[in-house]
């Protein structure tokens, strides 16, 4: 894929082969769906070409359906390698949350929130939470959390009525939620969010009790929050820097890094390294308080990264605004140890049309 394709996520598909074969798939803006198999494109056509336009977010479910989500064309169902149905026609999907009982729960721009059960009855919500959500999240106590437009954070018990999270829980934060657009649940259960009305406030959930921290950086908006294998909490901010979580102190501290790099998003890898993707500026790795930059005069192809995945033999895929590329755990690790001052790109992918 290249520029045009507008390729923004990337996630690896499971149960579809065995953990020696690579499949990844790619979502673009304007050609659709591919999947990655034995560095060979296959690209999943649909008499209905666009159910596959504007491709928004993905979900596989316990079954190992890809759930494909679109704006304007709701969902294509990808089971098997193959399409299974277009679902939810006309509607845009924002994004896709699953409980284990095989319920898929989506946040719509305009029909509120629904919930897909297994055989594909739809149930929508739009009592309280309105019509115009930003994000949908399922935690691991199966309570489900809305983000509505301008109306802040609700939340679900029995999945069935949602009530405004302030609520049913007591708020000690003093400030209310408003527009968040990220939830993360950590290792201890603790749900994390942001808040864009309050842009330097990370706001958190412990039992039935609502907090918030402030980040040391003024309109500050957090574009991701991670938890690395040692159990600290990571926080990106859009040209605002890195922060993480003190254990000492309990407050979030800056991490060195420059502030005023657009982040994209953060990835945690299998050996506990920080990556940072960034718009315009290169991908950078954090290792043992060092901070490295790959950029074009060291391999990249590109300075815009969008998404980064770790694969099952350790090589790493990202998606740029000029296409898919790979590198080799060996050449990451060449270049970390500095042994190596360049990185070695191994793949990238011509367009579907060719």
């Amino acid at each position: 894929f290249q520029a045009e394709d507008g390729i923004r996520d990337l996630v690896r598909s499971r149960g579809l082969g065995d953990v020696y074969k690579r499949q990844v798939w790619i979502g673009s803006e304007k050609r659709g769906f591919s999947r990655l198999i034995n560095n060979e494109f296959k690209h999943l056509k649909n008499e209905n070409t666009s159910a596959f336009r504007n491709i928004s977010s993905f979900f596989e479910d316990w079954e190992g359906n890809l759930w494909i989500g679109t704006e304007n064309n709701g969902f294509c169902i990808v089971k098997d390698g193959a399409i299974d149905d277009i679902f939810l026609k006309d509607h845009t999907i924002l994004n896709i949350s699953g409980d284990s009982k095989g319920n898929i729960w989506v946040s719509t721009d305009g029909n509120g929130a629904a919930k897909i059960n297994y055989d594909r009855e739809v149930t929508f919500y739009t009592e309280n939470i309105g019509e115009f959500l930003l994000s949908v999240f399922v935690d691991s106590k199966e309570r489900v959390w809305v983000s509505s437009r301008n109306k802040g954070v609700f939340i679900s018990y029995n999945q069935t009525y949602f009530n405004p999270l302030t609520d049913t829980i007591i708020n000690k934060s003093g400030k209310i939620p408003l527009n968040t657009s990220v939830f993360f649940e950590d290792s201890k259960k603790t749900i994390w969010f942001n808040g864009r009305e309050n842009p330097s406030t990370i706001f958190f959930v412990t039992e039935n009790s609502l907090s918030s921290l402030d980040i040391p950086a003024e309109n500050s908006m957090v574009v991701d929050i991670k938890e690395n294998l040692s159990g600290e909490i990571i926080v990106g901010t859009r040209n605002h820097g890195i922060f993480k979580l003190d254990a000492v102190t309990g407050n979030f501290i800056r991490v060195s890094f420059p502030e005023d790099i657009f982040v994209h998003n953060l990835f945690i890898d299998s050996k506990n390294r920080l990556w940072i993707s960034t718009h315009n500026d290169g991908l950078f790795i954090r290792v043992k308080g060092d901070t490295l930059l790959l950029n074009k005069k060291r391999g990249l192809f590109d300075h815009t990264i969008h998404a980064i995945l770790e694969d099952n033999q350790g090589d790493f895929w990202f998606t740029t605004n000029k296409g898919l590329f790979t590198l080799s755990g060996k050449e990451i690790e060449c270049f970390i140890n500095g042994d190596c001052i360049s990185v070695c790109l191994l793949y990238t992918s011509p367009s579907p049309r060719d």
